[in-house]
């Protein structure tokens, strides 16, 4: 016998599918007309007002009317807080997206208040972001020796071309929420996002080590199927011209970063959920020595920022050439880059809605998942015409915007005030920052992707198909690059839905002995047949798909 502390006692009638129907009265749709139902839809939408639909597509005019004092302290701190990271990470990322570190500080400030305007999260930190300001590092690389040509009197510089992908990107994602696509990111499943995000950390860790090594000069460009090896291989060969200078300020620097943001997580509730803003620490460190011992002169010959320009946005406006539409060489590198800045979109779209989601049920709020494409669209498309590139949420920003007590979207203000004041006074005191302290930020930043290890484990217990996707899609990225490596995660998720449809869970049920409970036969030695009764359980909705698969495996249980 079996010793039950708790049971269930069910007593109700039993019913055929016709006598349920007979008893109770089923609501009947089909008596409304097709001119009915478009009337009762045309009213319903009446009823929505003109400011209704200008709050909705501005969610600012409906939030801050409704602000309360109390989110005043919170949103200072952490605005404040994001503001300082923004500095240095800036800097940092437009190094990794191959541009002069200037246009990480203007991407760190025009989306951002476009962002407060249209965005419905709380919480999420748009700006530079590491996987994507690596698909512009290979878009730049793959297609700047075809943009020399003259146009307007001018070259293509890197910056124009990463713009005019970003406009390009935008563009995309504006379609995205017109169309309401935001559904077409399901195809890109955490294991697919989480193998494709740790998989590009090695490229950007690439990427970074010959800025570490002082080897700029002497690392090829490499793009395609096993660029990251080749990369590697270049390192290798060059080490032994590795800038003593640069290896030296990269063995204080890693283990610095590495020891204080530890210390950050673990008294984090002593430091009051302020961090030791220790990148902008050293950055001012780095600065000073740099330019008093002239750190970019013989015989240290470190790789420094150099110049950056300050100014009004209006000086920017007028500095910037942007290609005509009408420019035939202008139309001919944007078909080229049309499937990188394809891929670009959705994985932006896809990482900055899966983190937007995680903090709004954290703190149990709604978003509107079309609103967040068309606030990142107009966060790509305006900002181009500004120098800036493509950006996406940051996981570690927005996780210290909301550790740090940020309620609303006031933060992005807050953190843009600083980074107007830096780009209108202060931009020229980062100058001599080295490059080698900025590649040492960025891979060191780079360890919440590389700790996406430790979810195999339990993947591993919860489903090895997607553990075998998670692994495929890494090694993909890996070998064969972000793009290609990409399009197999997609595709091996797209064929595991197939084969999911296809065999899903099915199970011949058998009673409990002196129970009412029934389970697998298989799984449970107790479980026994009924005689004369067959039960077949089919973990899915039968259509054509899976209508073959499903009569197969009926007719082998019974």
């Amino acid at each position: 016998l079996y010793a039950m502390e708790d049971s269930v006692l069910i007593s109700r009638p039993a019913y055929s599918n016709s006598a349920f129907k007979q008893t109770y009265e089923r609501i009947d749709k089909t008596n409304l007309d097709v001119c009915t139902r478009l009337k009762r839809w045309f009213r319903l939408q009446m009823h929505c007002s003109f400011w209704g639909i200008l709050v909705n597509f501005l969610p600012v005019l409906g939030w801050l009317p409704k602000y309360k004092k109390k989110y005043v302290v919170g949103d200072l701190i952490a605005g404040w807080t994001v503001g300082i990271i923004r500095i240095p990470q800036g800097m940092a990322y437009a190094l990794l997206a191959g541009v002069q570190p200037v246009y990480g500080l203007y991407s760190c400030f025009f989306p951002v208040l476009l962002w407060f305007v249209f965005s419905t999260s709380k919480h999420t930190s748009v700006g530079t972001m590491a996987v994507v300001c690596l698909m512009i590092q290979n878009l730049v690389d793959k297609y700047i020796p075809d943009v020399t040509t003259a146009v307007n009197g001018t070259k293509f510089e890197k910056i124009q071309v990463a713009s005019s992908a970003t406009l390009l990107v935008g563009i995309m994602q504006l379609l995205m929420a017109m169309l309401r696509l935001g559904f077409l990111t399901t195809l890109l499943s955490d294991p697919v996002i989480q193998g494709f995000t740790t998989g590009s950390a090695f490229h950007v860790m690439m990427s970074q080590l010959k800025y570490m090594f002082g080897l700029a000069k002497s690392v090829g460009k490499h793009s395609g199927p096993f660029a990251l090896f080749k990369t590697l291989g270049d390192i290798l060969t060059n080490l032994y011209h590795a800038n003593p200078a640069d290896i030296i300020i990269c063995v204080i620097s890693v283990p610095t970063l590495i020891i204080v943001k530890y210390l950050n997580d673990r008294y984090k509730k002593r430091l009051k959920n302020i961090p030791i803003p220790i990148e902008l620490m050293l950055v001012v460190v780095a600065t000073l020595i740099s330019y008093f011992c002239h750190l970019d002169d013989p015989p240290y010959n470190v790789n420094i920022v150099k110049t950056i320009p300050t100014g009004w946005v209006g000086d920017l406006v007028d500095n910037y050439v942007f290609p005509s539409f009408s420019t035939p060489t202008y139309l001919h590198i944007w078909p080229e880059v049309v499937s990188d800045c394809l891929i670009m979109a959705f994985i932006s779209v896809a990482i900055s809605l899966s983190l937007t989601k995680i903090y709004s049920d954290k703190h149990g709020y709604d978003i509107d998942a079309n609103q967040e494409i068309l606030a990142l669209a107009v966060c790509n498309t305006i900002p181009a015409f500004l120098s800036s590139f493509a950006v996406a949420a940051s996981l570690s920003r927005t996780a210290i915007q909301e550790s740090t007590g940020g309620e609303t979207q006031l933060v992005a203000v807050l953190s843009s005030i600083l980074m107007l004041v830096v780009l209108l006074w202060l931009a020229p005191l980062f100058q001599p920052v080295p490059k080698s302290l900025l590649a040492c930020i960025i891979i060191v930043a780079m360890k919440s992707l590389f700790m996406q290890f430790s979810n195999l484990k339990e993947l591993w217990t919860v489903s090895k198909l997607d553990f075998a996707i998670w692994i495929l899609t890494c090694t993909s990225v890996v070998t064969l690059g972000v793009d290609l490596g990409l399009a197999v995660g997609v595709g091996a998720a797209i064929a595991a839905l197939i084969y999911r449809i296809q065999n899903p869970k099915h199970a011949v049920m058998g009673r409990i002995m002196y129970t009412d409970l029934y389970a697998d036969k298989k799984k449970y030695k107790d479980a026994h047949e009924i005689p004369g009764i067959k039960i077949f359980q089919y973990a899915d909705s039968i259509s054509f798909t899976n209508k073959d698969a499903f009569r197969n495996t009926l007719y082998k249980a019974i």
